[in-house]
């Protein structure tokens, strides 16, 4: 179990990354963006929130269009992500 730790770190890691890459670049203020990741078991749940304006300034399809690229790239690496917007 010691072994897979640092894999599954990086997988964590890289899955938040991600998120913060592609709200970043879809928004004006970059800033503005906060990303919490939380694992338990086999499932990655992420929290995505943008802050002030930004927060409202995205559509519900770009919202979606966001939440499936993250969960797409989760499941190719085999993992079940679930991504929430707050």
């Amino acid at each position: 179990m010691h072994l897979r730790a640092p894999g599954l770190r990086r997988a964590k890691e890289m899955l938040a990354d991600l998120a913060r890459y592609l709200l970043r670049a879809v928004i004006s203020r970059p800033g503005e963006v906060h990303v919490e990741h939380v694992l338990s078991g086999q499932v990655d749940f992420l929290f995505l929130r943008l802050s002030g304006h930004e927060g409202s300034s995205l559509s519900a399809r770009d919202r979606e269009a966001v939440a499936s690229v993250i969960e797409a790239v989760g499941a190719r690496s085999g993992r079940t992500v679930i991504v929430d917007w707050r």
